[in-house]
C-alpha cells in the first residue's frame, strides 16, 4: 500500500505533530481557569504526597453535586479508582504541587496516547495515515483541551489505546500475548477510570472480529488474572472502610439520579442523547468543562466527522481491505459503547472517542489524495476548515486567559481577605491557589450543616449545580438563592467568577 509522504520524512512528521501538541497543549493548561474535578483529584493527591493519607478533606460530605451524603471522604477517597490520584502524589512529590504540576501530568499522558495512535493506525492503514492521524489529533481542540486538565481521562484513553494497538500489532505471531498484555493494560486502564469499560468493549470486538476462532478457555482465564489481580491490589485499601467505599463508589458509579444507567433504562433515548448532548451541545453551546462559550462553528467539527465517515462506509473498496474496515467498525463499536453505557454525557467522556474519528478523517484524506484531482481538492478544503476551526478556537481560549483574567483576580482576593477565623465556601480547585485548609467546598452552601460561610466565590460550576438544585433539590435552590440575594453582597468580581461576603 503507497504512502503519501516519504517514508524517510514520516519520522520528522510526527516528532513534528508531537511538538505542535506539546507547545499548545502547554499553553491551554497555562491559561484554562481550573475547574472543581481538578480540585477533587488534586486534594487528596495532595494530602497522600505531602500529609500521608488519601482523603478529600476539603469537600463538605454533603457539599458535593451527587445528591448523596460521602461517608468517610475526609479520611478515604473512595469516589474513583486509586490510580490517578496515586500517579498525581508522585508527580506533586517530584514537582511539587501547583496547578502546571497537575495538568503536565496528563499532557505527558497525551503524548503517549498519540504515540499509540500512530501505532494503531499504521497497523489498520500505513504510517503515513497514521502521522496524519496524530497531526490532526495534535490540533484537535477538545483532545488538547482534556490534556490540558488533571483529571484522569486522558491518563486513561492513552492506556487504552496503549492496549489496543499492542493486541493488532501481536496478535498475529504471538496472540497469547497479544491478549494478556491488552487486558493487563486494561486493567491499569479501570484502576484509572471505569470509561476503560469502552476500549474493553472495543478489544473485545477486535477478538470478537478477528480471532474468535483462536480463543481457548484457558486463555480466557489467564486473561482474567490481572483483573483479579488489580481487584486485589485495590481491595487492600478498600477494606480500610469498606462502608465508605461502598457509599462514596456506587453513588460515583451511578451518577446523580442513575444518569450513568440511563442508556439502559432507556435505550430508546441513548442515541438522541449521545448525539445532542454530549456532541452538539458541546461542540456549539455552552460548557462548564470549557470554561465560557464555545465558537458556533465548531459544529462544522462533528459534521466533517460524519461527513467523511460515511463517504468511507460507501466505498465498496473500503470493504475489500479487512483493516481499514476494522478501523470504522472499531470506531462504531466506541459510538456505540458510549451511547449505552455511558448514560452520564460528560462532555470531558469526548477524549475516549476523538482519536478514532481524528483516525478515520486521515484515512478518509488518503483515500482522496490518491484520486482525482477534484478529490484532492476537496481533502484540502476539508483539511483547511477542520484545522481552522479548532486553531480558533484554540486561540479564542488563549486569547481569554481566563485563568489570568478571572479566577487569579478572586483567588488573590480571598487570601488577601480571608483571615483567621473566615469560613470560605469555593470549589476544591481554589486550593491551587489558597491551602485546602483554608477553605471548604460546599456547593450547598451550608444547607445541611446549617453553617454560614463568611465569603462565598460563586463560579461556573457552583451556577450549574444551582441549575441542577432548582430542578431537582428545589428546597436547597431556594435556600442557596434567598441566602446569596438577602445575606450576602458583592464584593468583589472578575468575569464569570464572583465573590460575597456576608452581611454583618
Amino acid at each position: 500500500m503507497g504512502t503519501w509522504i516519504p517514508r524517510r520524512d514520516l519520522r520528522l512528521a510526527l516528532i513534528g505533530a508531537l511538538a505542535v501538541y506539546a507547545v499548545t497543549a502547554f499553553a491551554l493548561a497555562a491559561v484554562k481557569s481550573p475547574w472543581s474535578d481538578e480540585g477533587w483529584f488534586a486534594n487528596p493527591a495532595y494530602n497522600l504526597a505531602f500529609r500521608g493519607f488519601m482523603g478529600t478533606d476539603v469537600l463538605e460530605p454533603s457539599g458535593h453535586y451527587l445528591n448523596a451524603y460521602l461517608t468517610g471522604i475526609h479520611e478515604h477517597t473512595y469516589v474513583v479508582p486509586p490510580i490517578h490520584i496515586l500517579e498525581l502524589a508522585a508527580w506533586f512529590r517530584m514537582f511539587g504541587f501547583s496547578l502546571m504540576a497537575a495538568r503536565s501530568l496528563s499532557i505527558v499522558w497525551g503524548a503517549i496516547a498519540l504515540l499509540a495512535l500512530f501505532s494503531l493506525v499504521s497497523k489498520f492503514a500505513n504510517q503515513a495515515v497514521g502521522v496524519l492521524a496524530v497531526g490532526l489529533a495534535a490540533c484537535d481542540f477538545p483532545l488538547l483541551w482534556g490534556a490540558a486538565d488533571s483529571r484522569m481521562d486522558i491518563p486513561c484513553m492513552a492506556v487504552c489505546l496503549c492496549a489496543l494497538a499492542s493486541y493488532v500489532w501481536l496478535r498475529e505471531k504471538r496472540f497469547d500475548v497479544a491478549f494478556l498484555l491488552a487486558n493487563t493494560l486494561l486493567t491499569v486502564a479501570f484502576l484509572i477510570h471505569p470509561n476503560a469499560f469502552i476500549a474493553f468493549c472495543g478489544f473485545g470486538f477486535l477478538v470478537l472480529w478477528q480471532d474468535r476462532r483462536r480463543l481457548r478457555w484457558q486463555l480466557l482465564a489467564l486473561g482474567a488474572v490481572p483483573y483479579l489481580t488489580g481487584l486485589a491490589a485495590w481491595s487492600v485499601y478498600i477494606l480500610r472502610a469498606p462502608t465508605d467505599f461502598r457509599i462514596q463508589f456506587l453513588a460515583n458509579a451511578a451518577g446523580r439520579n442513575s444518569a450513568r444507567l440511563s442508556g439502559l433504562v432507556e435505550p430508546w433515548m441513548a442515541i438522541w442523547n449521545e448525539v445532542i448532548v454530549r456532541y452538539l451541545a458541546f461542540y456549539g453551546f455552552y460548557a462548564v468543562w470549557i470554561s465560557g462559550q464555545v465558537s458556533r462553528s465548531m459544529l462544522l467539527i462533528p459534521a466533517i466527522y460524519c461527513g467523511t465517515f460515511f463517504s468511507l462506509a460507501s466505498r465498496p473498496r473500503i470493504f475489500r481491505d479487512p483493516a481499514q474496515r476494522t478501523l470504522l467498525a472499531l470506531l462504531v463499536a466506541y459510538f456505540l459503547v458510549m451511547s449505552f453505557f455511558i448514560g452520564f454525557k460528560a462532555h470531558d467522556y469526548l477524549v475516549y472517542i476523538l482519536p478514532l474519528y481524528d483516525a478515520v478523517l486521515a484515512l478518509w484524506a488518503w483515500r482522496c489524495w490518491q484520486g482525482s484531482r477534484g478529490a484532492r481538492w476537496l481533502t484540502v478544503a476539508v483539511l483547511a476548515v477542520f484545522l481552522s476551526v479548532n486553531w480558533y478556537m484554540i486561540g479564542m481560549k488563549i486569547g481569554e486567559n481566563s485563568y489570568r483574567n478571572e479566577f487569579l483576580p478572586c483567588a488573590n482576593y480571598i487570601r488577601a481577605n480571608a483571615g483567621p477565623g473566615t469560613t470560605v465556601y469555593a470549589i476544591s480547585a481554589l486550593g491551587f491557589s489558597v491551602p485546602f485548609t483554608e477553605f471548604i467546598d460546599d456547593g450547598r452552601l451550608g444547607y445541611y450543616t446549617h453553617r454560614k460561610a463568611d465569603i462565598v466565590l460563586l463560579d461556573r460550576s457552583y451556577r450549574q449545580w444551582l441549575d441542577i438544585f432548582q430542578r431537582d433539590e428545589p428546597a436547597v435552590y431556594f435556600y442557596v438563592t434567598n441566602l446569596l440575594e438577602h445575606e450576602y453582597q458583592v464584593a468583589f468580581q472578575s468575569g464569570t467568577y464572583k465573590v460575597y461576603r456576608r452581611l454583618h
